[in-house]
This record gives structure tokens, sequence and C-alpha cells, in this order.
């Protein structure tokens, strides 16, 4: 998989793990011949990855600072399904610009080499990679929360 950003996401902390994009972000990668862009808007709530905080602690890493783009993509993905459900600015297509959908295999493999993008640990990375395959299924499509307002 190849995966490519121009920057880091802008966000602001809004409570705890909370953020919010303060401007609209995209990413672009391409899995098995196929190319995929997500752009996330302005405004877009998002808590850091579907990944259990034990794991985070077990793994060594937080879901903040250079990986927070691997956290954005892959909670945009789980909470819209794919993309299935995105709405309020939220996209995902191909090059052509046509609307197109990922399964949770694919949003997950994006994480992970999200965070290898970012220059994260190999191990750390593939830690954080297995526990969203073990136990992600459990918030994949649900709705997205709102978060804490500001």
């Amino acid at each position: 998989m190849n995966v490519c950003y121009d920057k880091q996401p802008a966000d602001r902390v809004i409570d705890g793990p909370w953020k919010e994009t303060t401007e609209g972000w995209r990413v672009r990668w391409s899995h098995n011949g196929k190319t995929r862009i997500l752009f996330v808007p302005m405004g877009r709530k998002y808590d850091g990855a579907s990944v259990p905080r034990i794991v985070w602690s077990i793994a060594g890493i937080r879901p903040d600072g250079e990986i927070r783009a691997a956290s954005l993509a892959h909670d945009e993905l789980y909470r819209t399904e794919g993309g299935r459900k995105l709405m309020g600015g939220g996209m995902l297509t191909n090059d052509n610009g046509n609307k197109v959908f990922v399964d949770r295999k694919e949003a997950d493999l994006l994480f992970r080499e999200l965070m290898l993008f970012a220059t994260a640990p190999r191990r750390q990375s593939y830690m954080a990679w297995w526990a969203v395959r073990l136990f992600g299924w459990k918030y994949w499509g649900k709705d997205a929360p709102s978060g804490p307002t500001p």
C-alpha cells in the first residue's frame, strides 16, 4: 500500500482525547491497484482511533503527535463504515472523483501504513494494527459520536 498526505491534520484539542479539525485534510493511498482519496472536512471531531487505550500503553505510543493523521483517517473510515455514511462535506473517492467504499480490512491497513508513513516504530505500528483487527469490529459503522461541546 502506498500512502501520502501533504501535512498533518490541523486540529485543536477539545477535551481529553477529543480533537476537532480546524481545516480540511486529505490523504491519498493506493491498494490493490486502486487509488483512494479521503477528504475530512473542517470541524470533524475525532478521538484518536478505535484502539483500546490499554493497547496504546502496551505498544508504547499515543494516538497524537505525528501519528494523529492515522487516527483521523481511521476514525473517519470506521465511523462512516468505509465511506458509506459520509456526510457534512466528507468524501471518499477515486482519481476520477467517483465515490468509492472500503472494507474494514483496508481501513485497518491504511491505519498501519499511515503510522509507518509518520515514522512510528514498526513494532508498535503492527501492535496497534493487530489490536484494531481483533477488536475494531465493535466500532465499525457505529454512528460518529459528537464529542464534547467546546
